[in-house]
């Protein structure tokens, strides 16, 4: 039994709508997972397997999953690599960005895992920190 051609609409757009909010999910922990202490091994998982996505399939997998079914809804739509480059753009008023027949030097071409790289050793920094600095020096205020 096929369902209908509006029902199936229906359904991606819930199904991407629903890859959206986990996708902005996984953003806010990677950017703000390393200020939050029952985060923090969340955080790890989450950066990690960010950075090992970029490194080994050069794109996100969720931003691809998601705009995968978005392409299902309307073929004619042109979408970015980047879920963040997408949505800022379409934010702005701004349309697709028309992709260069140039070679990338290899710091355009991974920006993006420099920055979660970065992102991961600030969150182990303020880990080591906050866990043996801070708490470790207001202990002998509490007996």
């Amino acid at each position: 039994m096929q369902l209908p051609n509006n029902i199936k609409k229906i359904l991606y757009y819930f199904l991407a709508d629903f890859i959206f909010v986990i996708h902005l999910v996984v953003i806010l922990i990677v950017s703000f997972g390393w200020l939050i202490p029952s985060l923090f091994y969340i955080f790890i998982i989450i950066i990690i397997s960010s950075i090992l996505s970029e490194i080994y399939l050069h794109y996100c997998f969720l931003s691809k999953l998601e705009f995968g079914i978005r392409k299902k809804i309307d073929p004619t739509r042109i979408y970015d690599k980047s879920c963040i480059i997408h949505y800022t753009r379409v934010l702005f008023g701004l349309g697709p960005r028309i992709p260069s027949k140039q070679p990338q030097h290899f710091l355009k071409r991974n920006t993006f895992i420099f920055i979660l790289l970065g992102i991961f050793v600030l969150g182990i920094s303020y880990r080591i920190f906050y866990q043996y600095f801070l708490l470790n020096s207001y202990t002998h205020l509490y007996p």
